[in-house]
């Protein structure tokens, strides 16, 4: 496994800044979410050729330009936005886009939702393809996509082979999806990238932290938070990616209220000790 820390923790630094952060974290790249400060529509490729030759400089990777494109369904704005990104994914050597799909939570959507998130991503996907490059989706709260079932439903509509699927264990844990071994060995091949963050339900906002979202119990409130001090048990997420010899990226994506440097060197020392751990207890069996 390879692991990148998500620029979207580093808002408050430009993206030159970030990647030295990412580096000095000891952390194999950085996922650029596609917003300002870290991303810009206008930029040209000189831009992009600009942060490529830091990122190679500094032997860090962008696995993956994180778009926020689809909640639309791709219309004129957001398919500028996409061919933005695509262009920048040729010159930053990012194997793979995040596209969105966008709602109602998968309990609430129909079959003309998906088929309509359908023909954005298959349009997506063809693009993408001409170059080379992969789309992925992230399974996430109030999208048509919350579970790994729900993905599946989706693959169903699709016809390019270049789609896939981000786990993210801390989205479906606030949609009371399965996010075990189960959900991993569903998406199989399909299995593209990997999203790890700290969450926890509450009873109120307030704490600093929380935030609210509808589930299928109605309005929930959560804490974001570190990996150790959460109530997302990544234990059988690990286990199962090391079972099916996951060697792809996992994206640290605390955003927990502490400083940006401090979480990510927190959460990725989490991790480590949990992969030695689970390392080991393998060995022995």
């Amino acid at each position: 496994m390879k692991f990148a820390a998500s620029s979207k923790i580093f808002w408050d630094y430009s993206l030159e800044e970030t990647l030295k952060m990412v580096k000095q974290l000891g952390l194999d790249g950085l996922e650029i979410n596609c917003r300002p400060p870290h991303f810009h529509m206008e930029w040209t490729e000189q831009d992009f050729r600009r942060i490529g030759s830091l990122a190679k400089e500094l032997e860090l990777e962008i696995p993956n330009l994180s778009g926020y494109m689809g909640g639309n369904r791709g219309d004129e704005e957001e398919e500028r936005e996409f061919d933005s990104i695509l262009e920048a994914s040729v010159h930053l050597n990012a194997d793979y886009i995040r596209v969105q799909v966008g709602g109602p939570n998968a309990f609430l959507a129909d079959e003309d939702d998906y088929k309509q998130a359908a023909q954005w991503v298959n349009q997506c996907a063809y693009k993408a393809k001409l170059v080379n490059k992969k789309i992925v989706i992230e399974l996430g709260n109030g999208t048509l996509v919350e579970s790994s079932k729900d993905a599946l439903k989706l693959l169903s509509y699709l016809y390019m082979d270049n789609v896939g699927f981000v786990h993210d264990a801390g989205n479906m844990f606030i949609s009371r999806a399965d996010y075990g071994a189960e959900s991993i060995k569903r998406l199989g091949s399909k299995l593209y990238y990997v999203h790890v963050k700290g969450e926890r339900r509450t009873g109120r906002l307030g704490e600093p932290g929380s935030f609210l979202s509808k589930t299928n119990r109605g309005t929930e409130y959560f804490v974001q938070s570190m990996l150790e001090s959460g109530e997302v048990d990544h234990t059988p997420v690990f286990r199962a990616l090391i079972e099916q010899q996951y060697n792809g990226w996992v994206t640290l994506e605390c955003h927990a209220p502490l400083p940006p440097f401090d979480r990510v060197k927190q959460d990725y020392e989490y991790v480590k000790r949990l992969l030695t751990q689970l390392e080991k207890v393998s060995a022995e069996e």
